[in-house]
Formats: C-alpha cells, structure tokens, sequence
C-alpha cells in the first residue's frame, strides 16, 4: 500500500475541536483508494473509504473534492487556528456569527408570553440563506453566512449599502439573503459601535431611523434593501393573528423575539430569547445513498448521542428517499441537503411527503432524529 497524498485539517470553534484527514493510496497495482477519517481531536477516528477503483483520476479528482469541501466550512491545516481566522473562501468575514433560534410550539406560547413580560416581537420567517453583512466607515462589504465564512452577495445590493453608507458612516445587520435584495431583521453594530449587548427593540430603532429618517423609507417590495420591523404581541391571540396573516401570504413561518434581549451567538441547547414557529416543517440530512434505478436518494439524520463531530451516514436514523427535482444537481453521499415534510412516522419511520430544498454548504451536520416533528 503506497500513500500518494495525504490532507490533515482542522476545525476548532467553541467547544467544537475536529480533525478530518483524506488519504489516496494505491492498495495494489493499478487500484486506487480515497479515504476518510474524521472526529473529534484526541479521540479514534471514523474511516470511510469514499473511492475505490482502478481510475486514479477519479480517486484524485475525489480527493481534492472533500478537502476543498471542509475548507469551504472553515477547516484548515493550522490545528491552533480558530474558523474565524481561517475561513478559506476568495470573500472577506464580517467576523460575527448569527443567533439561531429554537423551535416553539403553540402550547409552549403561554409560558413564553409570561417569561418575556407579556411583550413579543414578531417578524417573518423568510425562505433566503442566512446572511450577517458588514459596511466600514470606508465603504468596504463583507458578508458572512451562519458559519461566518465569507461570500458574495449581489453587486445591486453592494452599491445600495454603499449609498446608505455615506450617511452612516458603518454598520452591520444581520439579514435574509434573497438573493437581489436583503431583508434585514437585526443590526448589530451602528456607525463602528458593536451594539449586541444592547435590547433589541433599542437595536432595531438605529436601523429604522438611520434608513427611513434619514435616507427615505424602509424599502418598497422589489428595493435591494427591505426591512422587516414586524410588530408587538401582547397575547398568544396576537401572535397566532399574526401567524394566520403570514400563512396566508404563504410565508415559511414566524419568528418571535424578547423585544429586551441582547443579541446572543449560536442556539441554547432549549428556549432562548430567539424562538421560530414554522408552518413547513424542514429537515437538514445527510445523503447516504444514491438510488440508481430512480432519481432520488436515501437521507439520514444523526443519533442524538452525536453532538459535535462529523460521522458516517450509516450511524444515523434512516429517514426514506427524497426525490430529486429535475431543475437541481443529484447531490452526492455524504452531503447535506434540506428537505421539507409533513411530518415523520415515529419509532423509526419516515419523512412523510418530503420535499428536496437543495444541498446545504453552510451547515457542518444534519438534525438529530429528535428534533424532527413526528405524526401523533
């Protein structure tokens, strides 16, 4: 057995501490493998062979695929190097990581109402990527995805937070990426000042009249720039109206703020100042199989047990097949994808109905099978 080439990388970010190393080898003449090996730094590691053939332009090609793949997530070579300072994309970071909201249920409004002093703020769930966008004083933009690494966002909407930024002088919101256009539901910094630690409906204010006082209005339908001020709830009656009118509009959900919490990174193992009530359920998997007789593939969700370390699709909960649209890419095994469904069958069924939403760069793990929504 010959090692040709070989990749070690590292991911350390709060408490998570992960190596990832790929190996192509020539097993015996003219046979070629691809191997992976990754878990948590100090521990044994998984293996996963994820080539073997007699092609070693495939087994390279598979290669340089999976470590620019984790690359792309934050890993490096520097094993003392934090994600943040080693974010391997062309773009630069805005140097934040988002707040992440936890799931609500509607019999768990009553008790959350009376926590946060009888006061919520709701905005809409928009379907968009995650996006945290930074604008100097200078007028230099960065934008960070939920994993804080950097990447492009439409030069529409580049030139408008420019212009606004003239009258500002820096700042940073936390927003909806639709792509031409930026919903913005949250700033965390005003004219160079980090404001997190400040109450959020004190935050909001800066955004509202630093765009609508002082440069026009909070942005028309089709503007680059939209934000979303939402509304007060003082009830649970007022928060399922307002759920009602985003159904009807057919949002993906609500999401319901402590108007007096400060801005928190990551999602609390449960409740939290940041809650999401969602009309659709979603679900991030790992593909762990391509179904060759149809155009779809076989997805899983990981163990509980399982917190912070990559693993092999085989050591989840097997969630059924997904069928692949024909306006999207197959995905390959071992990605991330999102699915929509109604909701899974218990003690180890299915997702029912499900629905393929596309491959998911910005997150390093699929749901625990706990946290899906199963039929009563």
């Amino acid at each position: 057995m010959i090692v040709i080439e070989q990749a070690t990388l590292y991911y350390k970010q709060g408490s998570a501490d992960k190596v990832y190393r790929v190996t192509l080898q020539e097993v015996v003449h003219d046979t070629f493998q691809t191997i992976i090996e990754y878990g948590r730094r100090g521990k044994p590691l998984r293996r996963q062979v994820a080539y073997e053939g007699d092609s070693f332009d495939t087994a390279m090609k598979t290669f340089r695929k999976k470590v620019h793949a984790k690359q792309l997530k934050g890993y490096s070579e520097d094993e003392l190097a934090e994600v943040s300072q080693t974010l391997a994309t062309d773009f630069p970071t805005t140097g934040y990581f988002p707040q992440l909201a936890t799931v609500v249920a509607l019999d768990e409004l009553p008790d959350m109402i009376r926590g946060w002093n009888r006061q919520v703020h709701l905005q809409t769930k928009h379907d968009g990527e995650r996006r945290i966008v930074s604008i100097s004083p200078e007028g230099e933009v960065a934008a960070s995805n939920r994993r804080g690494l950097g990447v492009a966002i439409s030069p529409r909407v580049e030139a408008e937070l420019q212009g606004i930024n003239k009258l500002i002088g820096g700042f940073t919101i936390d927003c909806e990426d639709m792509g031409d256009q930026l919903i913005i539901f949250d700033v965390l910094s005003w004219q160079g000042n980090d404001i997190c630690h400040k109450p959020f409906a004190e935050r909001m204010l800066h955004i509202m009249c630093g765009l609508i006082y002082d440069y026009g209005d909070p942005g028309h339908e089709d503007d680059p720039l939209l934000i979303d001020p939402g509304s007060i709830a003082n009830s649970e009656q007022g928060i399922l109206a307002f759920a009602s009118y985003a159904r009807h509009n057919n949002e993906e959900g609500i999401i319901l703020r402590d108007p007096n919490a400060e801005y928190t990174v990551g999602r609390p193992n449960s409740g939290g100042t940041l809650r999401k009530y969602k009309f659709v359920e979603s679900a991030t998997v790992v593909v762990g199989e391509i179904n060759t007789h149809a155009r779809s593939v076989k997805v899983f969700v990981r163990g509980d047990e399982i917190k912070d370390e990559s693993y092999p699709s085989w050591e989840g909960h097997e969630m059924g097949n997904v069928t692949i649209p024909p306006n999207y890419d197959v995905p390959n095994v071992g990605d991330l994808v999102e699915a929509e469904y109604l909701y899974a069958y218990p003690d180890g069924g299915k997702l029912y109905e499900p629905q393929y939403k596309g491959v998911r760069e910005d997150i390093e793990l699929p749901d625990e099978y706990k946290s899906l929504k199963f039929k009563k």
